[in-house]
């Protein structure tokens, strides 16, 4: 229990007790985005508290980041690329640029799986690095793959399993987040409870 003022407010329950310690959240949107929970409290990095495995480099001369470096994971896997790629690739704009491109592989459309196994390939380059360095229980993807078909989701865990390190891959697990679009409104509000309520 935690004093803040006249009140007492419960700790929220950890994530320990749902059965994954450490826990990676992977977020794919405009860019790649990570939080990382161990012991059932959020692991907050450095001075500006943030985890950049969107900054990770996956590419040799890749293209230019925002950050100033090339071939950052987020250039390659984040929805502005996705777009690009689904876009030049399928000749229509795409609300859901994975989901689109995988149903045109499926469908028997050779380039975008191409396209696909390109951007599997480099996620699960970054996941290896994370896996290696953190060995998390879980990995939750959201963001642009929380709607990604199951066959992606599997392409992801074998990649995965196949650049990991191997005492290591045995034990991680990849799922879809079930959050949904609101994730970020969420989270925001789950920090402002904890820096408000639960900090000591």
């Amino acid at each position: 229990m935690t004093t803040y003022g006249r009140w007492r407010w419960p700790r929220p329950a950890t994530a320990t007790r749902a059965g994954a310690d450490p826990l990676l959240y992977v977020y794919v949107r405009t860019g790649v985005g990570a939080g990382l929970v161990i012991g059932g409290q959020p692991f907050r990095s450095g001075t500006h508290g943030v985890t950049e495995l969107g900054h990770l480099r996956v590419v040799e001369r890749g293209r230019p980041c925002a950050c100033g470096a090339t071939g950052c994971l987020e250039t390659v896997v984040a929805e502005p690329y996705l777009a690009e790629r689904a876009r030049a690739l399928l000749g229509r704009d795409s609300a859901d640029p994975l989901a689109d491109l995988a149903s045109a592989a499926a469908g028997g459309d050779g380039r975008a799986g191409a396209a696909l196994d390109e951007v599997v390939d480099r996620l699960a380059t970054g996941l290896a690095s994370a896996v290696n360095l953190l060995n998390p229980a879980l990995i939750l993807l959201g963001g642009a793959f929380r709607t990604a078909p199951e066959p992606v989701l599997d392409q992801v865990r074998a990649a995965l399993r196949a650049r990991a390190f191997p005492v290591l891959r045995e034990a991680v697990q990849v799922r879809r987040a079930t959050l949904g679009p609101d994730a970020g409104v969420v989270g925001s509000a789950a920090v402002a409870l904890d820096r408000l309520f639960y900090d000591v």
